[in-house]
């Protein structure tokens, strides 16, 4: 009887907090799966031809790396499904060919929120990039083409394990595998490929309203639990944790930070939402009053 009384106190305690917070939740994963998820994911041909590569690619790093050990791995340009360079990582850290260095921060959020990474292929960047990663090498790359049509797949492109601090091309290797049989068209190559173009910036910015405007209103019994505690922590960690979310979302309205503009729009759109976020903590103060 006791236990049932505990229970029958937890659900009215939480039940609706706990629906709003799932609906919330589940609203803003729906959009973002919907509207937002732009990397295109690579399919089993692709990933079999990329796996052959990336051991040839490792094989021959393994015989020119001579006494390099702490290297950088820098995402792959054009590799836009992200699995080149991740399992290129993946495989020589694994086989002990180097002592990668894990991906940053950001290569990390956009791998997870499924956007795209820009990569380089630029030297003078190698250089800037493994001297703040304090490493003795950087290995970049070139992917020219990464497609499957059928049953068959290919790759093309190149790779550079660049010395630090000097900037000196250790070796180049050449990517050139291929599964395909018989001969193709641009036309076939086209039309089999799994390329996304990138979400249109008024998207982006409906996401980014809507998901703003709605997350605190739907959630909002969440937020009169927390501020009816009368505690200033508890306020503070609420507002962080909704202002952390509009910051990732206004990091995605603006497309990362490529430029000045881009860097202006994320923290515009990031003060404005947390002024809302403020003004809706104030409402819900007010109700509890």
């Amino acid at each position: 009887m006791f236990f049932a009384r505990i229970l029958k106190f937890i659900f009215r305690a939480l039940s609706f907090d706990f629906c709003c917070r799932f609906l919330a939740v589940s609203a803003v994963i729906f959009i973002w799966d919907s509207l937002v998820s732009t990397r295109p994911e690579a399919d089993n041909s692709r990933k079999e031809i990329a796996d052959r590569a990336i051991l040839k690619i490792s094989n021959a790093l393994r015989r020119h790396r001579g006494d390099l050990k702490f290297v950088s791995v820098m995402h792959f340009k054009n590799d836009s499904s992200d699995y080149v360079t991740f399992n290129l990582r993946k495989k020589l850290g694994s086989a002990g060919v180097f002592d990668v260095k894990e991906a940053g921060l950001f290569e990390k959020i956009n791998y997870m929120l499924k956007r795209r990474n820009k990569g380089s292929y630029d030297i003078k960047r190698a250089v800037k990039h493994g001297k703040s990663a304090e490493v003795q090498a950087v290995i970049i790359g070139n992917i020219d083409r990464f497609e499957s049509i059928n049953n068959g797949a290919l790759i093309k492109g190149t790779v550079r394990l660049i010395s630090i601090p000097d900037g000196r091309i250790i070796t180049e290797i050449p990517v050139n595998e291929s599964t395909l049989l018989g001969v193709f068209t641009e036309s076939d190559f086209s039309e089999g490929s799994s390329e996304m173009v990138p979400v249109p910036w008024h998207i982006r910015f409906l996401v980014f309203t809507m998901t703003v405007l709605l997350l605190p209103v739907i959630s909002i019994a969440f937020i009169r639990f927390m501020v009816a505690k009368r505690s200033n922590s508890c306020n503070v960690f609420v507002l962080s944790v909704y202002t952390v979310v509009d910051m990732l979302l206004a990091w995605f309205l603006c497309g990362g930070f490529v430029n000045a503009l881009s860097v202006v729009v994320f923290l515009t759109a990031s003060i404005l939402a947390f002024i809302y976020n403020l003004s809706v903590m104030s409402f819900a103060l007010k109700l509890e009053s």
